[in-house]
């Protein structure tokens, strides 16, 4: 059947980092009913983030791909910014396109979705498909709100990219096909990276800068478009983004109400 709609329950872990200190910030991980297991790193991510004033609406969008000979249950972890609110999700794996429904603090649980994912770092949003056939490539895209953090005059957000910690001893290999004893983590090869920031910041911004990623920044009338520059990208650090207003146009106390609430007399 072509283009079914399946609708499912996911949620958010919260355990200690330290109990899997090199877990990258996005991977999936692969397992057959025989045994079969394996952890990879995407081979491609999209992130797109617009910002309004102190509001970010972000999309994510990866792709990872079953290169063992085995029939896979597929389980996608990615970590969130902390204060990260998803909205909705989906999964496409083949003509299988899988629609998320969050219900707070749930775990996956239904036909598709066996069982809850553990050790994961605080705030890893998780998901799991059944049935994901070898060498069937699985797209999932998620959408988040979060409030763009504001201290010493400067504004600043930050998204988790990085798939190996510095600390850390490389991932196993890169993976081009994995035999029936293929390795237990793997690293996708040649990776594409693709991070879009549109701010509109509301005031007008003395400086902007990146301390992690080169970027480059252009101008749309009131609007910055940041994007990353050309070129190797590190696999040990988040994307950060910072921007300091000019001094008359730092903002004051601000109150937002929504529009539904009962006013206060």
């Amino acid at each position: 059947m072509r283009g079914v709609v399946v609708l499912f329950v996911a949620g958010l872990s919260s355990i200690a980092a330290a109990d899997e200190p090199n877990l990258a910030a996005a991977q999936m991980r692969f397992a057959s009913a025989d045994g079969f297991s394996m952890t990879v790193t995407p081979a491609a991510t999209e992130v797109e983030l617009d910002v309004n004033v102190v509001v970010i609406e972000g999309t994510v969008r990866q792709r990872f791909r079953n290169l063992s000979s085995h029939f896979v249950e597929a389980t996608w972890i990615q970590a969130l910014p902390a204060d990260a609110t998803v909205h909705d999700f989906e999964v496409r794996i083949g003509e299988r396109r899988l629609v998320g429904e969050l219900e707070e603090g749930a775990v996956i649980k239904s036909s598709y979705f066996d069982r809850p994912v553990e050790n994961h770092h605080a705030n890893r949003f998780s998901t799991s498909v059944a049935h994901v056939a070898p060498g069937e490539w699985v797209s999932v895209e998620l959408r988040y709100s979060q409030t763009v953090s504001y201290q010493d005059g400067v504004f600043a957000l930050k998204f988790p990219l990085a798939t190996q910690s510095k600390s850390a001893q490389p991932r196993a290999g890169i993976c081009t096909s994995v035999a029936e004893t293929g390795p237990e983590a793997c690293s996708a090869a040649n990776p594409t990276l693709d991070v879009s920031v549109r701010i509109n910041p509301g005031l007008n911004v003395k400086r902007l800068d990146s301390a992690t990623h080169n970027i480059a920044v252009a101008y749309a009338g009131a609007t910055l478009e940041v994007a990353l520059q050309t070129g190797p990208l590190p696999n040990d650090r988040d994307f950060e983004l910072r921007w300091e207003p000019e001094p008359a146009s730092a903002p004051n106390a601000t109150l937002m109400t929504d529009a539904t609430e009962v006013p206060v007399h």
